[in-house]
């Protein structure tokens, strides 16, 4: 019996013109145009046929897409081929599946296996053949039915696993028996190397790829993978829970001619014609053609016989990689390339777009036709953002995803690098094809995409835009909106003040009085942040269809373009003459906000720059920034010299921020008679400021632009006097002459009780109250003077509640008409959002306490609540500390509390840091009602770091348990498990914090986390584990690390007796979630790891719970962001968390805060959430069927 090693394509599928070649050349590294470049490994090796039972040369022989580990497409037939003696019989079993076939002349055989079902048990696949009293065999092992995805393009999908940012995260997940990779290398990338003639005369189609054969996804299959790739199957994989084979073929630099077929009716005359002509067609991308002589420049000094092929050649790629293919069916494709033709040269200008569109549907067409399948899914990425001239590519790619049915564009414009063509973020994108495929191809219950323009309505001064896929609209960074801009008849586009309305943006700009066109993000590269709740960013585009033409220099405006690269001493640019010393300031090429200049102001100390600037009846200076380091010292000051003095008028210190697109926009007002203006830095060698699109501007009087009323989510909490219901937004122009608020109107809707509210005030952005506070009442006017701030400005519209407010009621307060100083009126456009009505449970400096934080909550066996909670005494900082564990108790369901009782106090003496105790995890055992509360006691510094090796309190933290069994009434004192659940070498244990849970067989379980030994392979790096107990609570056993970096976790037990547990994940972006079937001695993956939670790093809360009408549900809060502590979400699973759909997430408050939460459930019907504020703790009642079906 012989066993099979993958083979050489074989040239029985190749054109019959095509030469085969014998010896392969050795293959380089390329680093390209930016375009083009991916390594390749010296081990990817061509493989010899197998052998016949009697040692000589066997003639049986299967093409490589044919190897152990492989992927069936699952129901289709499935055509195998090879090579045998001439008039053999061939026979083909596989399970319960069998097919015979006869060799013609040539040896050739092919047959149909009939269609089989999804199957990811390895089962062997054998080939027998037979001629006279010769048999041959191979047996393919551990061959797999599932999809199979072809995945294709150029460098950005060929940049490898261990190439991205996010290679640590895809590796720890990498090994998944249902993922098999197939990578096909090509023997010659095109770098700038002149390769050798010999070697170019035996480069054919046929013999252009070498591959190992399929194999299973472990780490070190997957570390030279495609990271795009290997990200999408990897979520392919997990949420489908089939097996899922990836076929890779990409080649760095190639343009998209290169993967057109050479015959047939799926080109484009007009792309056809540039292919037939492709070395002479000016039309062909000209860097292509540069690459292409530079690797045949040795031939075309001797051009000896026919000219050689090139992978950069029309069809060339397609006849290697795609052709022999054509019969091995497939579920779709993903793409990933552009970047060649996007340009016509590597620096611009644009190509033409009308062409690329043709090709690219050429191509779309083409793999259709060579798979027979006219709605093959083919899902491709759109370009992201760099200084190249993208923006029309990217606009056809967008025409080509709404055109062509069966497509899909995955957004990156927010995932790209100013300057690097191979932006190092590949895992989102992997990911965002996922979702197209899993809602496209799977019907799964995903958000697909990012906000979508649907219908541009011009509205007088502005223009409303309307989007679909915008649940949850928003920005990513609490920002206001970047990138919109508005053009009149004059189509002159101008930036624009953006604001959020539902589902819609306004947009509206001082300079344009009658938009008529908007377009956002339609920018080389654009600093965007309109996501959807998602996360996922708004889609790029314009409505107008003008030409698109290079913008001309402006007078009072420069973006360095027009510069020499380099350091300078005396620059003049079309602001003004720039004057420094020598080392103190130079034109940089690497960064850039707009185009790919900007000013770089050195680092070094007392670094200083002058712009002379003659213009002195502009008053206004604005520019972008950005700090080149996050080390110290660092200062950034800007002065003006007017009258023969010098003045500071801005102090930058703590304001610009570290970013690689400079995110700081600086906007100040000049004194009068302003002759010169003063940059001055001081920060550390080699970093410095960098300064773009800096701009003069003539004051101007102001003027309102737009004014409405702002998205906005904030409970009215009852224990607080201040709430802030509603947000009314005033965007203004110019500084001259500046507007005041002399009255403001509230009214009170009539479906709003006003018995639920005793006051209302009126309270400007700077934190004064506007006139007087005033009793409820329908309408009520304010009366003050409040100066309107240049830009966007806003007001709050706050309550106060009477006691007797309903936790199941909501309050709101509309601002129906503001009176400026000018005598003008304006009434704020759109509606007041209703609030929900709950507690402020413990508020900052309630009982003498500074902060209190880490909520735990649990329902006892009673319905009574339990909440339990850090007494932070003097500050708001962790353990160490003067910390106690406190407690409150609710009967009422949330509507009354308790006073607060301190249920772990470890004593008061500084010596040992006031032996705070802290963190708490609180679990109610199900079987007998007893309430446990576990929590972490520091005698001294005996915290997060300062905490050891050893079991001693003098040595390391200790883990406390107290119990109740009265409901709550009583507590016991603390003890100690330390001894149980510490590996002594570990220098630290702790729970959760949150909540436990007791499981459906009575075992108790808490989450909890460790820092391993300093000296072990992950030198004190962070676990999240479980602690559980079998016996009531008498003694507690610990599990094994989930991961390394995983902290803060909470734990539930699905249907199947599975656990699942959430993990805070210090790499930022997502949470980890795995699974365990053995108390945590074992964990596994799931689906949703890294992927479907946000998180900014921080605890958040998991619950499950059964629901008579709407079956078991998981619940999940955290702060819904990936940057800062914002936007606390309620999100609903109803498939055990493997997906988390949009509709059923529920922003309940969208203020910064501290970001911890806890959920239980409060009865049959109605949840509660216990979450911080900044320094205080805030209870919300919340009904399950209105997270369910309110959406």
């Amino acid at each position: 019996m012989l066993h099979f090693a993958p083979l050489l394509l074989l040239p029985l599928l190749q054109s019959p013109a095509l030469p085969q070649a014998s010896t392969p050349a050795p293959r380089t590294a390329q680093s390209d145009h930016g375009l083009g470049g991916s390594r390749t490994d010296s081990s990817q090796r061509w493989r010899g046929t197998p052998t016949n039972e009697l040692g000589s040369e066997s003639a049986l022989e299967l093409p490589p897409v044919f190897s152990d580990h492989m992927v069936l497409q699952r129901d289709k037939p499935v055509t195998v081929w090879g090579r045998a003696t001439p008039s053999a019989r061939v026979e083909v079993k596989f399970g319960d599946r069998s097919a015979i076939a006869q060799t013609n002349t040539e040896g050739h055989w092919s047959l149909v296996l009939d269609a089989i079902p999804a199957n990811s048990m390895g089962r062997p696949l054998s080939v027998h053949a037979t001629h006279a009293d010769k048999a041959e065999e191979v047996i393919l092992h551990d061959v797999v039915c599932g999809d199979v995805w072809l995945c294709a393009g150029q460098s950005n999908m060929r940049w490898r696993v261990n190439q991205a940012t996010e290679s640590a995260e895809l590796l720890e997940g990498a090994d998944l028996p249902n993922l098999r990779l197939l990578d096909f290398e090509g023997r010659l990338y095109p770098n700038s190397t002149a390769y050798d003639p010999e070697f170019l005369k035996e480069l054919t189609a046929a013999n252009y790829y070498a591959t190992e054969g399929w194999l299973r996804s472990t780490e070190e299959a997957a570390k030279t993978y495609s990271a795009v790739a290997f990200a999408f199957g990897r979520r392919l994989t997990l949420d489908l829970n089939v097996p899922i084979g990836l076929v890779h073929n990409a080649i760095g630099g190639v343009p998209v001619e290169s993967y057109l077929p050479t015959a047939g009716e799926s080109v484009d005359p007009k792309v056809r014609e540039i292919m037939d002509s492709w070395l002479t067609d000016e039309r062909y991308p000209a860097w292509c053609l540069q690459r292409v002589n530079e690797n045949l420049s040795a031939w075309l000094q001797d051009p000896t016989g026919a000219r050689p092929h090139h992978p950069f050649q029309p069809s060339f790629l397609y006849e290697a990689g795609i052709a022999p293919l054509r019969r091995f069916p497939i579920k779709g494709v993903i793409w990933y390339q552009g970047e060649s033709n996007a340009t016509a040269t590597a620096s611009g200008p644009a190509a033409d777009k009308a062409l690329n569109k043709a090709a690219f549907i050429s191509l779309i067409h083409g793999f259709r036709e060579a798979w027979n399948d006219s709605g093959l899914p083919f899902y491709f990425v759109q370009l992201p953002g760099l200084d190249r001239e993208w923006p029309l590519f990217r606009e056809m790619q967008a025409e080509v995803a709404e055109e062509v049915p069966g497509t899909g564009m995955a957004v990156s414009i927010d995932l790209g690098h100013p300057t690097n063509v191979h932006p190092g973020r590949k895992a989102p994108v992997g990911e965002r094809l996922a979702r197209l495929a899993l809602a496209g191809t799977y019907s799964a219950d995903v958000t697909s995409t990012g906000p979508t323009v649907r219908e541009v309505q011009p509205q007088g001064r502005r223009v409303r835009v309307l989007f679909d896929h915008a649940v949850g609209l928003r920005t990513s960074d609490s920002e206001p909106i970047r990138e919109f801009e508005v053009a009149g008849e004059e189509q002159v586009f101008r930036p624009a003040w953006a604001t959020i309305d539902g589902d819609a943006v306004l947009v509206s700009s001082p300079d344009v009085k009658q938009p008529s066109a908007v377009r956002y993000a339609f920018r080389d590269d654009p600093d965007t942040n309109l996501v959807n709740a998602d996360l996922l960013p708004a889609i790029p585009f314009r409505s107008d269809r003008w030409a698109i033409s290079p913008a001309e220099p402006q007078a009072g405006r420069t973006s360095f373009e027009n510069a020499e690269v380099g350091e300078f001493r005396d620059l003049k640019l079309e602001v003004g003459r720039l004057e420094a010393a020598s080392g103190h300031a130079a034109i940089t090429d690497r960064f850039a906000r707009t185009g790919t200049q900007c000013l770089h102001l050195l680092g070094g100390n007392d670094r200083e720059l002058t712009l002379k600037h003659s213009d002195r009846a502009s008053r206004l200076l604005s520019f972008w920034a950005e700090r080149w380091t996050r080390n110290e010292p660092f200062e950034f000051r800007v002065e003006a010299r007017a009258r023969g003095k010098w003045s500071e008028i801005y102090n930058g210190d703590k304001v610009i921020r570290v970013g690689a697109r400079l995110l700081s926009h600086v906007q100040l007002e000049l004194p009068v008679g302003t002759s010169e203006i003063r940059f001055r830095s001081r920060s550390p060698e080699n970093s410095g400021v960098l300064i773009d699109d800096l701009r003069f501007e003539v004051a101007r009087p102001m003027q309102v632009l737009d004014c409405s009323h702002a998205s906005w989510t904030a409970p009215a909490l009852l224990g607080r006097s201040d709430n802030p219901v509603t947000k009314v937004s005033i965007a203004t122009s110019g500084t001259l002459k500046p507007l005041s608020i002399l009255k403001c109107t509230v009214e009170i809707p009539q479906e709003i009780r006003l018995s639920d509210i005793s006051q209302v005030r009126v309270i400007h952005a700077s934190g004064e109250v506007f006139g007087k506070p005033q009793a409820a009442a329908r309408s009520m006017t304010f009366s003050g003077k409040q100066a309107l701030q240049a830009g966007v400005d806003h007001f709050l519209i706050s309550l106060e509640l009477t006691a007797n407010a309903s936790l199941d009621r909501q309050v709101a307060a509309a601002c129906s008409k503001l009176t400026l100083s000018n005598r003008k009126t304006i009434r704020p456009d759109g509606g007041p959002t209703a609030q929900r009505i709950g507690v402020a449970l413990r508020v900052a400096g309630q009982d003498d306490c500074h902060t209190y934080r880490i909520p735990g909550f649990a329902t006892t066996k009673a319905g009574t609540l339990i909440a339990v909670y850090d007494n932070r005494y003097g500050s708001s900082g962790d353990l160490p500390g003067d910390i106690d564990v406190g407690m409150s108790r609710s009967t009422t369901g949330g509507r009354t509390w308790e006073p607060m009782r301190v249920i772990m106090d470890m004593g008061s003496n500084s010596k040992w840091r006031f032996d705070g105790v802290g963190d708490p995890s609180v679990l109610v055992d199900r079987v007998t009602g007893a309430i446990w509360v576990a929590a972490t006691w520091s005698h001294g510094n005996r915290s997060w770091n300062g905490s050891g090796p050893g079991l001693e309190p003098v040595e390391t933290g200790q883990f406390m348990l107290v119990r109740s069994d009265d409901d709550g009434l009583t507590w016991t004192k603390p003890f100690n498990i330390t001894r149980q659940v510490k590996d002594p070498a570990w220098r630290f244990v702790l729970q959760g914090p949150g909540k436990g849970i007791t499981l459906s067989d009575g075992t108790l379980v808490f989450p909890a986390q460790f820092r391993s030994a300093d000296d072990s392979p992950f030198t004190g790096k962070p676990f999240s584990t479980l602690i559980w107990s079998k016996d009531r609570g008498e003694t507690w056993n610990i599990g094994t690390g989930v991961k390394p970096d995983t902290t803060e976790a909470q734990v539930v037990e699905l249907g199947d007796g599975t656990l699942m547990i959430n993990c805070r994940d210090n790499r930022r972006g997502s949470r980890s979630v795995y699974t365990t079937r053995d108390l945590g001695a074992t964990w596994r993956v799931h689906s949703s790891s890294r992927s479907a939670l946000p998180e900014p790093t921080c605890m958040a809360s998991l619950i499950r719970l059964e629901h008579e009408e709407f079956g078991p549900l998981l619940l999940f809060s955290n702060p819904a962001t990936r940057t800062d502590r914002r936007d606390m979400t309620l999100k609903v699973s109803r498939d055990e968390g493997r997906s988390w759909p949009s509709r059923w997430h529920t922003l309940y408050d969208q203020r910064p805060g501290f970001g911890y939460s806890c959920l239980t459930r409060i009865d049959e019907e109605h949840v509660g959430v216990l979450y911080e504020g900044r320094r205080e703790l805030y209870f919300l009642r919340l009904s399950i069927r209105d997270l369910i079906q309110t959406k």
